[in-house]
């Protein structure tokens, strides 16, 4: 078969509908992804127009070229919306990009209809793609979150040789000899074709990119955080609380830890249902959250209704302050739930490192036992921890001594 440009636009064709299949595949496997959504829906759009070039012999040219132009455009408008999304970016861009879009279809009308010209249209298209390019290359590199950095820099990338490509075609103006007729635009025109060929190739991989880093940011994100109230996680506490008493250690500086358990929880449940405890447990997390804020520490749910927080660079009569701050503001905000007005409060126990600590567990175990005395005590109260067994006995020897 010989390399002419009608055998590179069917072998184009091919490949489009091939990742367009590709994509829909991955799409029923990743249910509820909007991104994927707009992302195939693209693909099956320049796939739909190619189609229209591919069968430009058999139907009206103007209607292919409209047809095919349209289709090209709506493409570039997905593509770009995914891209926004998937970066979080909240700014406008689809009615920038409809107007954009729009604006090359009424150039394209005028190029074919009243003043047809194959060599402008091909410019226009050429200017389309390298706008699209440069907007997702702004999106992915001055948008993007930095947990995606990596996939959105490789995809910058393809998008970057995509652009160049379309810029060098400006400048490899296609041999008409007179014609306008897209299957005999010469060399100029079959180099650049493939050469886009490919980098569409690329431009999907990267695509495929985005979507596998999200997944594995989203995965590590459940793996560390509770799903209820997206607070750190108990095995989150426990490595990055371990990491946090390591250092304070090494560093001689004091540790503290609060145990916090919301009081009556369970007559809660029972009297209200346990879909508004679910939002009373939201609640108090976020309630607790914004008492922290600015505030260096770990706030996690430890299981159930209780709650950790981890304080560096904190002494056990900051952390009692802390805790009375923290107790003192949730009982001030009563959870508001549909029609129901529940007043929360939290029973806290407080404990601090000491020397003869080797772990952060040592610690949460006496923060716990103060909290059980807490709510022994009547509930709604912070109490710290009594010194442990060690220390008393270190002071002793210190008393005998003297």
């Amino acid at each position: 078969m010989p390399l002419d440009f009608p055998t590179i636009a069917f072998i184009g064709f091919l490949l489009s509908i091939s990742l367009s299949i590709g994509f829909s595949m991955i799409m029923l496997v990743l249910r509820g992804q909007r991104v994927l959504r707009l992302w195939t829906a693209s693909l099956w759009l320049g796939a739909l127009s190619l189609t229209f070039l591919a069968l430009r012999p058999y139907m009206p040219e103007t209607l292919s070229i409209l047809a095919g132009n349209t289709c090209a455009a709506a493409s570039g408008v997905l593509l770009l919306g995914g891209l926004a999304q998937h970066v979080g970016h909240r700014g406008p861009v689809y009615r920038p990009a409809v107007a954009v879009a729009v604006a090359f279809m009424a150039c394209m009308a005028w190029f074919s209809l009243v003043q047809p010209d194959l060599g402008i249209r091909l410019g226009l298209y050429g200017l389309l793609s390298i706008v699209w390019d440069v907007w997702a290359i702004g999106l992915l590199l001055h948008r993007a979150p930095a947990d995606i950095r990596i996939s959105c820099r490789l995809a910058s990338i393809a998008f970057a040789a995509d652009a160049l490509l379309y810029l060098l075609r400006l400048f490899l103006p296609p041999s008409l000899h007179g014609q306008q007729d897209i299957m005999q635009a010469g060399l100029p025109m079959e180099v650049t074709y493939v050469g886009g060929t490919l980098l569409a190739l690329a431009q999907c991989f990267s695509l495929v990119l985005l979507i596998l880093e999200r997944q594995m940011v989203d995965l590590r994100s459940m793996a560390r955080h509770d799903g209820l109230t997206g607070l750190a996680n108990r095995a989150t506490l426990k490595f990055e609380g371990g990491r946090l008493f390591g250092r304070c250690r090494s560093r001689q500086r004091p540790l503290a830890v609060l145990m916090l358990d919301l009081d009556h929880f369970k007559q809660i449940n029972d009297t209200h249902g346990h879909a508004i405890g679910d939002e009373v447990l939201r609640h108090a997390a976020r309630t607790l959250r914004g008492a922290l804020a600015g505030r260096p520490g770990l706030l996690a749910r430890y299981g159930g209704e209780e709650f950790a927080v981890v304080l560096p660079d904190t002494s056990l009569a900051q952390a009692l302050a802390c805790g009375e701050t923290l107790r003192a503001t949730l009982a001030a905000q009563p959870a508001i739930v549909e029609t129901a007005r529940i007043l929360v409060t939290l029973s806290i126990g407080a404990a601090s490192a000491t020397p003869a600590d080797t772990s952060l567990d040592a610690v949460l175990a006496r923060a716990d036992a103060a909290l059980y005395k807490a709510k022994a005590d009547g509930r709604n109260r912070v109490v710290g921890a009594d010194p442990p067994l060690e220390e008393l006995r270190a002071s002793r020897h210190v008393v005998k001594g003297a």
